[in-house]
């Protein structure tokens, strides 16, 4: 979704690639949160039946900015290459926040 994503906006700036210098061109994306259902179904799975059940692709599904170095291959970004994760959270909110719906 993110390749999806990134070609839109491409489309919407009307920006033509090919005249963009790539050490002027960057890719930053924003996620909020790096695979964690992913984490715990490979642990999971792990627990129950050994390393050797752990997918090959558990790092890769991971990786929060793996999405940045496919849209900056794909696009020519030589430039900036980032990803935004929020700050953790701490395991018990102070009354005074919003807490997360179970």
């Amino acid at each position: 979704m993110g390749v999806a994503a990134s070609r839109i906006a491409v489309d919407d700036a009307r920006l033509d690639l090919a005249t963009v210098e790539g050490e002027r061109f960057g890719v930053v994306v924003g996620s909020a949160f790096g695979g964690l259902q992913t984490l715990e179904t490979q642990i999971q799975s792990m627990n129950e039946k050994g390393p050797g059940a752990v997918s090959p692709f558990a790092v890769p599904m991971l990786l929060s900015n793996l999405i940045s170095g496919v849209i900056a291959l794909e696009n020519g970004a030589k430039g900036t290459l980032s990803s935004t994760l929020p700050p953790s959270l701490p395991p018990s909110l102070p009354p005074s926040l919003p807490q997360p719906v179970p």
